[in-house]
């Protein structure tokens, strides 16, 4: 599976679950949004750090 397969499918499996919990803490769906976006950034931030340390 390639990356991008990879984080496309991670986005649509965990994004709600996100967004929930995001909104539990914030009561504001609009913060609730940025915030879950934010993580989903993060997660691919770090995913591709992760293989390039992987192929050096």
């Amino acid at each position: 599976m390639d990356a991008e397969k990879w984080f496309r499918e991670a986005v649509e499996r965990h994004r709600d679950m996100v967004f929930r919990l995001a909104y539990t803490y914030l009561r504001d769906p609009a913060d609730a949004d940025d915030v879950t976006q934010d993580v989903f950034v993060k997660l691919c931030s770090a995913a591709a750090s992760g293989l390039r340390a992987m192929s050096i």
